[in-house]
This record gives structure tokens, sequence and C-alpha cells, in this order.
């Protein structure tokens, strides 16, 4: 969507809809709070946006199922800067290039620190245009951290093994 920042000039930006999210407001916390944290790491992620919709905007909205969406988020949204064309979800049956690997890593250690549980081979929340990767969708971040600790502690053992494995 179109949005206009606070200095005038014109963005385009992909906006996550409150009434869209299975936490509502909490989830959009979780977003920004994520994305922010992604950015401060230098992690590869869209520039984050607070967006506001404006009831005379939700209401021009050409597609139902987005108007409704719209019309039930009125005021503040989250947002994410469109990315630039050329990029692509990374097919699932396809390694990430190897000079991403670094970069994929940091990715998979951010989120394990926010519990991100959003992020699968089946579901990435992550493209690439070949040379760089840009990740988005936070929302399901912290949603269950205190389980997901008591998982980590209960199978630290295994965890560090397949670590150890996996580097040989």
């Amino acid at each position: 969507m179109g949005c206009i920042r606070e200095d005038g000039t014109d963005e385009e930006v992909v906006v996550k809809f409150r009434a869209g999210c299975d936490m509502k407001e909490r989830s959009l916390v979780a977003e920004a709070l994520a994305a922010l944290l992604a950015a401060d790491l230098d992690l590869p992620i869209p520039e984050p946006f607070i967006v506001r919709i404006d009831p005379a905007f939700a209401a021009i909205i050409p597609d139902a199922d987005a108007r409704v969406k719209a019309e039930a988020s009125i005021g503040w949204n989250f947002g994410s800067k469109r990315l630039p064309s050329g990029f692509s979800t990374i097919p699932k049956d396809q390694p990430v290039p190897s000079r991403l690997i670094d970069e994929a890593a940091e990715i998979l250690a951010f989120d394990t620190f926010i519990a991100n549980s959003d992020r699968t081979v089946d579901n990435p929340n992550c493209q690439s245009n070949g040379k760089q990767l840009a990740i988005f969708d936070h929302e399901l971040a912290t949603q269950n951290t205190i389980e997901y600790i008591k998982h980590l502690v209960m199978n630290i053992d295994s965890a560090i093994s397949n670590l150890v494995e996996a580097l040989k």
C-alpha cells in the first residue's frame, strides 16, 4: 500500500492488519519488537513502520476481504517497507546459496532467541534476490517463550550433540 511518511514522502509498505492476526495487538507488538531488534542486530529485515489506517482509506479498498480486515483494523498497525523487485522465496527443494549460509545461520540464531516458531521449511518468511536475504513475519515471536525455554533446557544435551554432529 502506498503510505505517506511524516516528512510527506511516499513509501510502499506491506501492512499487517491487526484484525488479520490471531492475537490482534499482541501480535503487532511482537512483530514490531522483533523487527526493531533484528534491525539493531543488522539482520536483513525490511524497514519497519507503524501505519495508521484511516476509516476513509479502509472504505475505498476494492477487495472485499481486505476492506473488512482494514475496517476492523482502524488505527495503528504494523508494516514493512516493500522489498525491491527481484526478491522471491527460496524454493524449499533448493539449498540456501553458500554465500548466504552465514546470514542464514544468524537468522536461525535470532529466531531461536526470540522463540519465533513461524519460520519453517513450508513457511520460510524469508526472501532472497540471490545476493542477500530479507526476513519478515515475527508475529508469533515470544508467544510461547516459557514453554520454549523449558523445551530447550530439557533437550539441551541432544541439541548440543546434534549441533556438534552437524558441524563435523
